[in-house]
């Protein structure tokens, strides 16, 4: 599903403060899959997450999504592609928090210029339902728990059924119980759903709960700790 060759990015390229956040990445990762990229704060773990979500671009290399080459895609197909294939779990939950559940859950079907109203209640709720939070569809984000929220951020994430899904330190914020409440649904949404996903974590625990581990360091992808 994902195949990155020789990735690097650089932030303010060819001044004196440059950054090189990533260095020649290579990176394939299979349909259904559940990676864990392991790194400490700054070691390129979310600038790799943001090229593979298509929210940033790599200064060098080739970047396939299910086989099409996108290194080079302009900017409004990187987005319909983010909008149509790929669905963001964030640390801080990144939800409305003067806003019910069920909005903020239909929020990305706005942007939909195909589904009615009425047909975006329907799959949010058909979203709800299943992450065990349909009791809580009228209720405030504000009002919520660390947990009710992020299973509320990865049912938004998944409204729209992309095939990809990447999160952000999406337990760090939790408790041990509710951490593995969440990779419970992550689990099951790479097993039964077939979905690929993509953790980021400083946790060794969470980290080994995924099929496999990768660890980043200045911005070096290796399959061993360094």
């Amino acid at each position: 599903m994902i195949v990155l060759k020789n990735i690097s990015k650089t932030y303010n390229e060819g001044s004196a403060d440059a950054v090189h956040a990533l260095k020649n990445v290579d990176l394939t990762v299979n349909d259904g899959e559940m990676l864990a990229v392991m790194g400490v704060s700054g070691s390129g773990k979310s600038t790799l997450l943001h090229i593979i979500g298509c929210l940033d671009r790599a200064s060098s290399g080739e970047y396939e999504l299910d086989g099409e080459n996108i290194s080079k895609a302009y900017m409004d197909k990187l987005n319909r592609l983010r909008n149509e294939k790929i669905g963001f779990v964030l640390q801080d939950y990144g939800l409305i928090e003067d806003k019910t559940v069920l909005e903020n859950v239909m929020f990305p079907l706005a942007f939909s210029k195909y589904v009615s109203y009425k047909e975006m209640k329907t799959r949010a709720r058909n979203t709800l339902s299943p992450l065990g939070i349909a009791d809580l569809e009228k209720k405030r984000v504000s009002r919520l728990s660390g947990g009710q929220k992020q299973r509320t951020a990865i049912a938004r994430a998944i409204v729209n059924d992309p095939s990809l899904i990447l999160a952000d330190e999406p337990t760090a914020a939790l408790d041990r119980h509710t951490a593995d409440e969440i990779m419970s649904v992550f689990t099951s949404l790479s097993k039964s759903k077939k979905r690929t996903v993509i953790i980021v974590t400083h946790d060794k625990r969470i980290a080994d709960m995924c099929d496999r581990t990768l660890y980043i360091s200045d911005g070096v992808l290796t399959e061993n700790e360094s």
